[in-house]
């Protein structure tokens, strides 16, 4: 887990008038973490990377069964500034996330482009870099962020550019369905995941993402094969050729044709990968990411 934001309830006068002048205040020894006080609704919450809450490498992620000893890390802390009383409220937040290290940079890039261009039902990607460095999939009219794929070594500076990228799901929790700390289990936090990159799976299912000589051969198969037309091939061939030299069309072809590729098994993987034979099956790459052993744990 990376983010989370643990929620207290404030029904005592004296940590009333402590919070009233917070305003996403950092906690003294935990600077990784931020309180915000709802005084109408009398909730304090704290929002931070609790990785850091157990003094663990800041490029770490929280095992989710460490989640009880973050929130007492967090309850001690705030008791340290003069709030007595925490009765837990649940958590609101909760981004559970996963790192998958690829081969070479290209990959990685080729994994991120590939990720860009799955169908998933009711979000949309945002795409950030060139080569892709960030893919968000967001909600249609409010813009919420609901899941990441992001080249995090990069980041953090702990891997060469395009090598460690990291999913990540972001699920927030109303005060009817939130969860108190002791209920949390690491299954839960594993549906969370799950929830957001099992329609990624089905969509990236037999999607090889590709370096263009590779698709231009691939395409050439399938026409040896009956599998295309030749004259499909040739449209085709001519889109690769577009996206690659940076001829730009109407959004309705680009997409149309992305669309038939991805039909055929296949999406373009250029940026960053040229002079590389690059092949990655996307499918597989989520295959092993939602079926990993650090889910089991």
């Amino acid at each position: 887990m990376d983010t989370c934001r643990f929620n207290f309830l404030i029904d005592s006068e004296h940590d009333r008038r402590v919070l009233r002048s917070l305003h996403r205040a950092p906690v003294e020894g935990v600077p990784a973490l931020h309180l915000m006080f709802d005084v109408g609704h009398g909730v304090l919450s704290a929002e931070g990377r609790v990785v850091e809450a157990l003094d663990l490498p800041a490029h770490r992620l929280l095992p989710p069964a460490a989640l009880g000893d973050a929130a007492e890390v967090v309850r001690r802390a705030i008791r340290s500034m003069g709030v007595y009383y925490l009765p837990d409220e649940g958590i609101s937040r909760i981004d559970s996330t996963a790192t998958v290290r690829m081969p070479t940079p290209a990959a990685g890039w080729s994994m991120l482009t590939g990720m860009q261009a799955l169908d998933v039902p009711r979000l949309k990607p945002n795409v950030i870099g060139r080569p892709p460095e960030t893919v968000k999939w967001v909600t249609a009219k409010r813009a919420a962020t609901r899941a990441t794929a992001y080249d995090k070594g990069h980041q953090l500076g702990t891997a060469p550019r395009g090598v460690e990228i990291r999913l990540e799901a972001r699920s927030r929790y109303p005060a009817a369905r939130r969860m108190r700390v002791s209920e949390w289990r690491s299954d839960d936090v594993r549906e969370n995941f799950r929830n957001r990159f099992e329609p990624m799976r089905a969509s990236a299912t037999g999607l090889h993402v590709m370096t263009e000589t590779t698709v231009r051969e691939q395409l050439r198969s399938f026409v040896e094969d009956g599998r295309v037309t030749p004259r499909q091939a040739e449209r085709l061939l001519g889109h690769i050729a577009c996206e690659a030299t940076g001829i730009r069309r109407e959004k309705t072809a680009r997409w149309r044709a992305r669309r038939e590729l991805r039909r055929l098994g296949l999406a373009l993987a250029l940026d960053g990968a040229e002079g590389e034979r690059v092949d990655v099956e996307l499918g597989q790459v989520l295959d092993d990411v939602l079926g990993a052993e650090v889910w089991r744990g």
